[in-house]
């Protein structure tokens, strides 16, 4: 079974610094450990892309991960960027390396200018964890994981209204 979400959030600020409050927020996560830039290709006709990793502690309990054979206390994941600057739109894609034999977890998001407003953002995030190989322990799993990463987007867009915030 694959569960999934889907968040979306106006923003009053231009995507341009929406997605650099973005960057900005994994500094301040707790649960963040290390952003690594791995690469950076400037493509023609305006693209850009960027990808790292993204270390960060487990944020499953000791006996869960046990459970689950995801007994680590960290977790690593990758998170691409493409930048589209002539249109504006930019798109992010996240998903695990850690516990690929157990679980994959993804989250895709846009961010495009506002059609009514285009000095606001439209951000939208869908995101899908499967931990079927795990049998049934997997799909209660994938329920808290699922909660888990709803919880996240939820905190990070907070997170992102108040680093552009303080911008002003």
């Amino acid at each position: 079974m694959v569960l999934g979400y889907t968040v979306n959030h106006l923003f009053q600020h231009p995507v341009e610094n929406v997605i650099n409050a973005h960057r900005k927020s994994y500094n301040e996560r707790k649960e963040i450990c290390e952003v690594k830039q791995v690469e950076d290709e400037h493509e023609v006709d305006g693209l850009h892309y960027l990808k790292w990793t993204i270390t960060s502690l487990n944020p499953f309990p000791s006996i869960i991960r046990k459970m689950g054979g995801m007994d680590e206390p960290k977790m690593h994941s990758e998170e691409e960027l493409w930048i589209d600057r002539p249109n504006r739109r930019h798109w992010l894609r996240h998903h695990n390396i850690s516990f690929e034999n157990s679980m994959v977890s993804q989250k895709n998001s846009t961010l495009v200018p506002d059609p009514h407003n285009p000095e606001w953002t439209c951000f939208e995030q869908a995101g899908a964890v499967d931990m079927g190989k795990l049998g049934f322990v997997g799909k209660a799993l994938e329920l808290l994981y699922k909660n888990v990463m709803e919880k996240e987007v939820r905190q990070q867009i907070a997170l992102m209204e108040s680093i552009l915030e303080k911008k002003l």
